[in-house]
């Protein structure tokens, strides 16, 4: 809505006009600043200390008429004896008296009192808050329907600062710092730093004075103090990503009021995340972690720089649903880390490299003699496959004996072994960890496994198992 084309016309065709809005939002200043541009005469009342008769009907004075007989006469104002005014604004209009808004409603109807005639006075301008706010309580009366009815037009002025005005008054950069601060204020901080509050924390800031003092303790005065002395932030953090100067970035960073006033910015881009994150103090990402999803996406993505990082987050008790997703990558990282280990040490056996929980115990007390009896492996096709793979992934034991890890791994071997790519990615994505789990128990207890297992896993199973079509599916 372009308002000042609008008030211009209003003023031109004579409308009076009812301004609601809430508190600080520039009603006033955008009423006297369009009376001033047209060169209007023009009046302005504060409605809340009006007193009718002092201020529209007149006080009573003793008259003598030709005969000597005495009566009452009413002396009014200077401004409407004279009769020169051409606008009058009332202010604050709903926290006026009954008796001041009665007194008015024939004045702004018929631009008269009593009956008698201002013909100089065109319009009658007045400003209102809400009546009925959900989140801010008025000390005001609500206009009955005839006062409201006085009114050409009544419009609802925008909770916003003005662009224009703050530019005019402050300058354009100062300005624009200001207004975007205030637009990613949340709406609790909408309420609290109202655009009057704007205007003054601006005039406080160009005047030396300190914010701090002008806002309230619940917004971010540390950004907009930034902005203000270094420019936007926006443009500090693009020129820090493309001079990819990393001690420079680190020490900016480092600085608690640069970080407080960048971080909100800093999560939004995924190019800025990957640059920013790893130059951030460590002390600082667990929390950047547990407020931003982008963030704690990055970071439990790249293991190798944020390992110290994860680990305390597992450890926290702050943040349950975090500390969970943090322990089971720490449990991925101790189980790669064993995985390395064991590779290095083992000249016979190559472990898949995969993430995934140690065992799948349903109960620690299950032997091979507890496993469902298969005849012959030879004479059975898939159905019993599916049926020593589920009973497996339920009763996997946490502790086995020697006899039974050999036996266990050699059913998994065959398992695999008479088993379809197709079938072990889409049915049986369990079965490389259970493999993995058993060799490196059988590693983890110093037995050797027997040749025919080794040449098993070496020969056409492994091939079948780490073929190219098999990490996105072999995770547990």
């Amino acid at each position: 809505m372009n308002i000042d084309a609008n008030i211009d016309f209003w003023i031109k065709n004579h409308y009076n006009v009812l301004f609601r809005g809430k508190h600080g939002v520039g009603k006033t200043a955008t009423i006297l600043d369009a009376f001033g541009r047209h060169a209007l005469k023009w009046q302005y009342f504060s409605a809340s200390t009006m007193d009718p008769w002092v201020d529209f009907i007149g006080v009573p004075k003793e008259r003598i008429d030709e005969n000597g007989n005495s009566y009452l006469d009413l002396v009014r104002p200077k401004h409407f004896q004279e009769d020169q005014v051409e606008a009058i604004f009332l202010d604050e209009f709903n926290r006026s008296s009954k008796k001041v808004r009665n007194a008015v409603m024939e004045l702004i109807q018929f631009k008269s009192i009593n009956g008698k005639k201002f013909n100089n006075l065109k319009i009658i301008w007045a400003a209102i808050n809400p009546e009925d706010e959900d989140d801010v309580e008025y000390d005001v009366e609500n206009l009955d329907p005839a006062q409201m009815d006085r009114f050409h037009v009544v419009v609802d002025f925008p909770y916003l600062p003005s662009v224009t005005y703050f530019r005019h008054k402050y300058g354009k950069e100062d300005a624009d710092v200001a207004v975007g601060w205030w637009k990613e204020l949340s709406k609790e901080g909408k309420d609290a730093v109202s655009p009057r509050r704007l205007d003054y924390t601006l005039d406080m800031y160009k005047k030396g004075g300190d914010i701090r003092f002008v806002l309230p303790k619940n917004v971010n005065i540390a950004k907009l103090l930034t902005e203000l002395q270094s420019g936007p932030i926006a443009q500090h953090l693009k020129a820090l990503f493309e001079e990819k100067d990393e001690k420079k970035t680190k020490e900016f960073l480092a600085v608690e009021n640069n970080y407080a006033a960048c971080v909100g910015a800093l999560v939004k881009k995924e190019d800025y995340i990957n640059y920013f994150v790893p130059l951030i103090p460590e002390e600082k990402v667990t929390a950047l972690v547990a407020k931003y999803n982008k963030a704690a996406d990055f970071v439990f993505s790249n293991v190798k720089d944020f390992e110290p990082v994860i680990r305390s987050i597992a450890t926290s008790k702050g943040n349950k649903k975090l500390a969970k997703r943090a322990s089971a990558k720490v449990k991925e990282i101790d189980w790669e880390k064993k995985v390395k280990k064991l590779n290095a040490g083992n000249k016979n056996v190559v472990i898949s490299n995969t993430s995934v929980p140690l065992h799948y115990v349903k109960t620690s007390i299950c032997t091979k003699s507890d496993a469902p009896h298969v005849t012959s492996w030879s004479t059975n096709g898939t159905q019993i496959r599916r049926k020593m793979y589920d009973w497996f992934v339920m009763s996997l034991p946490e502790k086995m004996s020697k006899d039974d890890a050999e036996w266990f791994l050699d059913q998994l071997i065959i398992i695999g072994q008479r088993s379809q790519q197709n079938t072990i990615r889409r049915e049986f994505q369990k079965l490389i960890p259970m493999i993995n789990y058993v060799v490196l128990y059988h590693s983890s207890n110093k037995w050797d496994l027997s040749p025919s297992q080794s040449a098993k896993l070496m020969g056409p199973l492994l091939t079948k198992l780490t073929h190219k079509s098999f990490p996105k599916y072999i995770y547990a």
